[in-house]
């Protein structure tokens, strides 16, 4: 049977990927007291997850992004061996050339999990079983001769190397000329601690900050400085496209004959930074094999990256979802705007895609600091933030005649510039019921002085199963404040005049 990624994927694209396979795994529990033995925390592991990693996320991640996959690696011939296996054939990516070695054992990093019960886990401790010796010479030949099997249909060739040992300098070598011999892109996400002279000759290499540094002996600490490592280690290792990642500075990037470009980074909020330079590196392939130019395959990569550090673990990020992430980017504010019969299809749309719908409401009018910091609050709790917008006749009604002070339009394009807000619906009524059961929100958020009894719509989210949270409000920041402060000083400047 074949597995639901595989049928959700309709391209036609093809992509081999060569290089340090892993297991993520994930040990989850709660943490309930201190050792006696020594102080350290007890977890009480209740649950374990295992996923794709290093190579094998990023064959997982071109997978999603619908490539047909090939992965060449070796692995232990080992009970996780088998396991990572098992994972990427439930992918659908072909395992044909996924070596099974009996002097290796399977590479796993493990994270132990925990937290307060109730309370979000965070990372502990990582455990890493591993083996970098360099792969053997006939396991390394049996990897080469498995190319032209799956070549033929390439589109595209990836290297990760993780400095595991399956990325050989002979590997590495004669993947440059195959490469060049049927003038297929071979594209490389270099290892830490390797020198440039390894990877001599690819046609792309996207080295992390730390990994250009190492290529180049330098402390790279601005962006102008990436800039100029970006096109030494293009002039020195003969690659035609250098790409350094520079984790919340985005990434820079060179081509031959033309100057070093650099793209802010797209992240919104870090939860998890990995899997990050493995979803890049997908994205990267994804554009490249399908023909776009450089800088749209690099900004496409940039976004996936922003996409996937909002993640916990390395958790593939689908091509709907990079699309979606793509349309909103180009939005202007004023179509981050919608109206009240626009919110199926955003919440239809949303839903497809798992993602966890956030709604506040309010006046917002005077826009203050207050506002942003409740508004920052609510994006952090879901995937979306919607906010209801009061209209100006609803504000009248609620605040009095002298309010609002600043129109439903031109409040609602300050909302829609906020990065943290992806949609503003104004509304005629009172209150947000209509939008609440028409959206049906994940999560309800409420900033002020509020007890959740008295949050209004409270009993219709909790009737489908939503959640209500209150954000504490700043002190001292508020709206009717601010309008009293400016008019004591209106008075007190009008006093001083007449004297």
């Amino acid at each position: 049977m074949a597995s639901p990624v595989a049928a959700r994927c309709a391209c036609d694209k093809t992509a081999i990927i060569i290089g340090d396979a892993m297991l993520d795994r994930y040990v989850y529990g709660d943490v309930c007291r201190i050792s006696p033995e020594a102080p350290i925390m007890i977890v009480n592991a209740n649950s374990t997850e295992d996923r794709l990693g290093g190579a094998a996320a990023a064959a997982s991640f071109l997978r999603h992004l619908g490539v047909h996959v090939s992965l060449l690696t070796a692995v232990g011939d080992d009970e996780n061996g088998s396991v990572l296996t098992q994972l990427l054939t439930e992918q659908g990516i072909d395992t044909s050339s996924v070596l099974r070695d009996a002097d290796r054992v399977t590479t796993v990093k493990e994270r132990i999990l925990g937290g307060r019960p109730q309370r979000e886990p965070r990372q502990i401790l990582r455990i890493d079983h591993e083996t970098r010796r360099p792969l053997s010479g006939e396991l390394t030949s049996r990897l080469l001769r498995a190319i032209p099997d799956h070549a033929p249909n390439s589109h595209i060739l990836v290297l990760s190397d993780y400095g595991k040992g399956i990325c050989t300098e002979r590997l590495v070598r004669e993947l440059v000329q195959i490469c060049r011999v049927r003038s297929i892109p071979l594209l490389v996400d270099p290892a830490r601690g390797a020198v440039l002279s390894k990877y001599h000759g690819v046609s792309l290499l996207k080295p992390n900050r730390d990994e250009a540094g190492e290529l180049t002996g330098r402390n790279i600490s601005s962006i102008a400085m990436a800039m100029e490592a970006a096109v030494e280690i293009q002039h020195s290792g003969d690659i035609e496209t250098v790409v350094i990642t520079l984790d919340q500075d985005g990434c820079v990037f060179v081509t031959h004959g033309q100057p070093p470009v650099h793209l802010p980074t797209e992240a919104s909020q870090i939860t998890d930074i990995t899997g990050a330079g493995d979803m890049f590196l997908a994205a990267l392939a994804y554009a490249v094999g399908n023909g776009q130019d450089l800088l749209e395959a690099v900004r496409l990569a940039n976004r996936a990256a922003g996409l996937e550090v909002r993640r916990l673990g390395a958790t593939p990020v689908s091509l709907p979802e990079l699309e979606l992430a793509s349309v909103s980017r180009a939005k202007g504010t004023e179509e981050k705007v919608v109206s009240f019969a626009e919110l199926s299809a955003i919440r239809n749309q949303h839903r497809s895609l798992g993602h966890k719908l956030v709604f506040t409401n309010g006046c917002f009018d005077l826009f203050h600091a207050g506002h942003l910091h409740s508004l920052e609050q609510a994006r952090q709790l879901g995937d979306v933030l919607l906010v209801g917008l009061n209209s100006d006749d609803s504000v009248r009604r609620l605040k009095g005649p002298g309010r609002p002070l600043i129109t439903a339009e031109q409040r609602a394009r300050i909302l829609a510039a906020l990065a943290c807000v992806a949609y503003v619906v104004i509304y005629e009524d009172d209150t947000p019921c209509r939008i609440l059961a028409e959206l049906r929100p994940d999560v309800l958020v409420k900033g002020g002085t509020y007890t959740a009894s008295q949050v209004v719509g409270r009993e219709i989210v909790e009737a489908y199963g939503g959640r209500i949270v209150l954000i504490s409000p700043q002190p001292n920041i508020s709206t009717t404040s601010l309008v009293s402060r400016i008019q004591e000083s209106a008075h007190v400047a009008t006093d001083d005049h007449g004297m």
